[in-house]
């Protein structure tokens, strides 16, 4: 699996992608006030904001997987649906991994 950085126009596509994941993982455990909160801009303006710590896994235009790393944390990571039980979220987690290493990180967070 090719993990790649991520380009400005799959940001629609990653936000998408985000806002369905954290529905189906977090929706239904967390209080109603941070569901309002988690709209599909607000994570469209996070990607935004963080794109140079963004990798992706998918055809160019067509990610179906990404990983974002804030300074010594894999901060988020978020597989399509349809990608799920398919390495994809492995292949990120390397990536990160050794993205942190790279950067001197000796205890890195999840």
């Amino acid at each position: 699996m090719n993990v790649r950085a991520v380009t400005a126009d799959e940001i629609d596509q990653l936000a998408k992608l985000w806002f369905d994941s954290w529905q189906d993982a977090h929706a239904q455990i967390l209080p109603a006030e941070l569901n309002r909160l988690r709209t599909l801009e607000n994570f469209r303006d996070r990607l935004e904001a963080e794109l140079e710590a963004i990798r992706v896994i998918g055809p160019p235009g067509a990610p179906v997987g990404f990983s974002m790393v804030r300074h010594d944390e894999l901060y988020q990571l978020y597989v399509s649906a349809a990608s799920r039980g398919s390495g994809v979220a492995a292949a990120l987690m390397a990536d990160a991994e050794a993205r942190l290493s790279e950067a001197g990180v000796k205890t890195a967070w999840l």
